[in-house]
């Protein structure tokens, strides 16, 4: 979940850890990636098998910050950072998905999918 300690905030350590950039494969990375599945997505998303869309989605606004802006994932936190006090409203972070975002996520229904992993 993105607000993980349901703080009504998120921090630069919950916006890494979920939109973290993917490192290489590599050994038994495969089977430790599915064993930590569970853990690092709500269990909704599993059962009602958005998980796919949800990977889908993030990997598109990682493709976004990576390829059309250059920055990290920790950079662009320190756009949505806006007070600079290290994280950011859930609401802040609404608007920014909608601004930054807008031409991978064009449906404000896929907006509102990811609102509810926060």
């Amino acid at each position: 979940m993105l607000d993980a300690d349901g703080s009504g905030t998120i921090t630069l350590d919950e916006f890494l850890e979920f939109f973290g950039d993917v490192g290489p494969e590599g050994g038994d990375s495969r089977q430790a990636e599915d064993e930590l599945e569970d853990e690092m997505w709500p269990e909704w998303l599993i059962k009602e098998g958005k998980l796919p869309q949800a990977q889908t989605l993030l990997a598109a606004m990682h493709n976004v910050l990576e390829y059309e802006h250059g920055i990290s994932a920790e950079q662009a936190f320190g756009i949505y950072d806006m007070k600079d006090s290290g994280e950011c409203s859930v609401d802040e972070f609404r608007r920014i998905l909608r601004i930054f975002f807008g031409e991978v996520l064009p449906n404000p229904a896929d907006i509102d999918f990811l609102m509810r992993l926060t």
